[in-house]
């Protein structure tokens, strides 16, 4: 038997072979898409359909595909660059940044967004470029290779990194990467036919972009609602070709109530649940384990370190003229002379004599600063009289005994106008008195020896010598011993406990705080991980469905002393009306402080039923000083609608499009009258509905967070005005002061009557500085954003160009 059907197979071999490479054939062909048409395949349910085009789709797999290889691509050129600096060289392309202070490569010549958006455009940019006739093949690609890398990286060495940045799993050849860098440049060089018309800014145009920054408008402005003209509007007939017109224009686009564009497709939807972390809530708790002890000593601690001072403003000398009276009791007292003696040592009974007494006076007159120490001692004028003050200037009037001897007292300072003629026993005297300030220093030296404190005694009057400080120097006591400086007065614990208790509870509040996070997200990922296993079990069961696992949240709400919520299923436009979109920010701080609101991050790509996510507050809205731990609960995918389903809402939108119309007419006479009146409270039939917002400018400039990174300008907030967009904006500063015009807001929603009060700086003003300063970075900020705003208006056409439709929410994080 066997012989006979080896003979067979070998008298039909031919045939047999061709009926298996049919088979083959159709396996490989037909075989995926009958898999996945009966739901058998086995990537069914990770290959689905993402995006659709005119021409073509992409599903999971090859969307997934695509991104990959353009990384490869990405850190292939980045790879030759880095090669070449390398080696001395100066890598060249159209699109080339790389920072001269890091060396690091910005832009390796190609895009570097790999975010599922700009994987499909530049798809399709290569395809209308191949549609004009462009054409890109290997050896342009080399081409551009060798001109990347200045000529100095070699093929051989294109191949060694094209090995070193491709995944090992990626069964990616080089072969495969040339062909994908033909499709990069093609886009590429659409991206730049699009670019360089933008980017050519003349000085018009820099003017245009400084004033948006540096003008502010004072304005009054009258609302009219729109929907109070709807009424006025008759309903279209049923076939009325502006319907199906309108229909068209928005069945792809989701419906925004921020927008005055028309969107009829119905937007996927998500149902979320949320914790709200308060950290003041943690801080209030953390206080109560805080003791008084631990606040007292801490206390001790910081005043020990010179904390909680109290700050004494410093006293400003004040010229006292009784200074001058000073002397005159104290000339009198014979005694003064006596520290004179010491000076001349043997000629005592000459210092009463009635030289002394004329000289004093002159001193005064003369010399108002050395009588600025006695300015203390006005309150002594009777030191003959009566003595009870010794005891304290004892010790003062040893220093001015020995002082004396250089300064000359209060009765030789005046000694240089007359010095030998009138004393020539005083004539030694006199000399150090010429050099005050460095005789000083000799008492200071003196000090030890206390002679001086019997003259002392005799001369209890001798408080003049208070003029030694005049002098220069204030610690020369040399009798006395070293005074130790009053302690400086402290705040006391009663008035900085808050800041103390505070302090103290601040590590507390934040471990709580950790520990609380991480047990919620440890718990919801554990119960996310069993409720999407059980769910994909029930979907692929057959039979009846088993029951998914339920979430209690109160229980762990309770449990971690968190408050919870829910919401109801919305769009991401819608999300912006709810708790979490009003309240809710994430920052990335490795994009110079680049802000994301709550649906920018909660609706982009797929996630896990309940898998938490957490974001911060805003600080000043329902979740305080804290953030937000949320997961999905629920959602509905987005679908297309027909006419029919959607027919009232075109019709509602309709409607609203003539209503603004009619309300626009309607302000534009009540622009006349306040023409007329010159204002717009006397013109309008309410004034007290008038705005008068505080100055604004177009743009408010950015700022520079820690010397990090800038956020560049963004459109300033108009007070009472709150979806003042663009044309808003465009027609308010357009106006002259005086000057009244029609704004409608950026939904058209709204229709303002403004009246532009005044504008500043004033124009010359504004010139003057723009001569100076030019274009400026912040100048030059505007206009690439108004650069990136035209760019994407031209790539947004490309989109209707091609009639792209996303299945599911585009995914744009670079690293999935």
């Amino acid at each position: 038997m066997a012989s006979q059907f080896n003979s067979y197979l070998r008298k039909n071999q031919k045939l047999i072979v061709a009926a298996v490479g049919v088979v083959l054939m159709i396996t490989w062909v037909v075989g995926p898409f009958l898999l996945d048409a009966v739901g058998l395949g086995g990537r069914s349910g990770a290959d689905k359909t993402v995006v659709t085009f005119r021409g073509g789709r992409l599903t999971e797999s090859e969307i997934a595909r695509e991104r990959m290889l353009h990384t490869v691509a990405v850190n292939f050129c980045r790879g030759i660059v880095t090669r070449s600096l390398a080696l001395g060289g100066k890598p060249s392309a159209p699109m080339l940044m790389v920072n001269p202070q890091t060396g690091e490569v910005l832009n390796p010549g190609i895009d570097p967004d790999s975010s599922e958006l700009s994987v499909v455009r530049r798809m399709l940019l290569a395809r209308k470029a191949r549609a004009a006739g462009v054409v890109v093949d290997k050896e342009a690609v080399k081409q551009f290779l060798s001109r990347l890398s200045d000529f100095v990286v070699t093929e051989g060495d294109w191949i060694d990194i094209a090995n070193q940045v491709t995944p090992r799993d990626a069964l990616v050849s080089v072969q495969q990467l040339l062909e994908h860098l033909e499709s990069e440049l093609l886009a590429q060089h659409e991206i730049m036919l699009i670019r360089d018309p933008i980017l050519s800014i003349g000085t018009t145009e820099l003017w245009d972009y400084f004033n948006r920054l540096d003008r502010r408008a004072s304005i009054e402005a009258y609302p009219i609602d729109v929907k109070q003209f709807v009424s006025k509007v008759p309903d279209p007939a049923a076939n009325d070709p502006k319907l199906r017109a309108l229909f068209e224009e928005g069945k792809d686009n989701d419906p925004d109530p921020a927008s005055a564009e028309p969107g009829f497709h119905r937007p996927a939807r998500i149902a979320f649940g949320y914790l709200k972390v308060d950290f003041d809530k943690y801080l209030e708790i953390a206080k109560k384990q805080v003791t008084e002890e631990q606040i007292q000593k801490q206390y001790d601690l910081e005043v020990s370190q010179g904390k909680h001072r109290v700050e004494v403003p410093a006293e400003t000398p004040k010229p006292e003229s009784p200074a001058t009276e000073t002397p005159a009791p104290e000339t009198p007292a014979t005694e003064t002379p006596k520290p004179e003696a010491p000076a001349g040592e043997t000629p005592k009974p000459e210092t009463p004599a009635e030289e002394p007494k004329p000289e004093a006076a002159k001193p005064e007159a003369a010399k108002p600063e050395a009588e600025k120490p006695a300015e203390e001692k006005p309150a002594e004028p009777a030191p003959e009289a009566a003595k009870p003050e010794e005891a304290k200037p004892e010790t003062p009037a040893e220093k001015p005994a020995e002082e004396a001897k250089p300064e000359g007292g209060c009765q030789e300072e005046p000694a240089p106008e007359k010095p030998a003629e009138e004393k020539p026993a005083d004539a030694p005297a006199e000399k150090p008195a010429e050099e005050a300030k460095p005789a000083e220093e000799k008492p200071a030296e003196e000090k030890p020896a206390e002679p001086a404190e019997k003259p002392a005694a005799e001369t209890p009057a001798t408080e003049t010598p208070a003029a030694e400080p005049p002098a220069g120097e204030k610690p020369a006591d040399p009798a006395l011993p070293p005074t130790t400086p009053p302690a400086p007065a402290v705040k006391p614990l009663a008035e900085v406990r808050e800041a103390i208790l505070n302090q103290l509870a601040q590590p507390i509040a934040s471990e709580m705080r950790t520990t609380a996070v991480k047990g919620v997200i440890d718990e919801l990922r554990s119960f996310s991980r069993a409720y999407n296993s059980a769910k994909l079990k029930a979907e692929t069961a057959k039979g009846p469905k088993p029951e998914l696992p339920a979430l209690d949240l109160p229980a762990l709400s309770k449990k971690y002393n968190l408050e919870s919520g829910t919401t109801e299923l919305m769009s991401a436009a819608e999300s912006y009306e709810s708790e979490l979109g009003k309240n809710l920010i994430a920052i990335d701080f490795s994009q110079g402080f680049q802000q994301f609101d709550f649906a920018q991050i909660a609706y982009s790509g797929s996630d896990l039923l309940y898998n938490p996510r957490e974001m911060m507050s805003r600080g000043d809205g329902v979740f305080g000083n804290g953030s937000c731990i949320f997961w999905r609960t629920q959602e509905e995918p987005a679908a297309d609608v027909t006419f029919d389903e959607v027919k009232d809402d075109v019709i509602a939108f309709y409607k609203m499009k003539e209503a603004l119309t009619l309300a626009k007419e309607e302000a534009q006479k009540y622009v006349d009258k306040v023409k007329a009146a010159g204002s717009v409270e006397k013109a309008v039939p309410d004034a007290a509905k008038v705005v008068k917002p505080a100055p604004f400018s177009w743009f408010t400039a950015g700022f520079t967070a820690m010397g990090m990174g800038s956020n560049g300008p963004t459109l300033s907030d108009v007070d009472g005005i709150p979806l003042a967009g663009d044309d808003f904006r465009r027609a308010v500063f357009d106006l002259k002061p005086g000057e009244a015009c029609v704004a409608v807001d950026q939904p058209g929603k709204v229709v303002y009557v403004v009246r532009m009060i005044s504008d500043e700086p004033s124009e010359e003003i504004r010139r003057e500085k723009f001569l100076e300063t030019g274009a400026s970075q912040q100048v030059q900020q505007m206009a690439m954003i108004e650069a990136r705003q035209s760019m994407m208006k031209m790539l947004n056409a490309i989109d209707t160009e091609y009639s792209v439709k996303w299945l599911r929410p585009i995914v744009f994080d670079n690293d999935r």
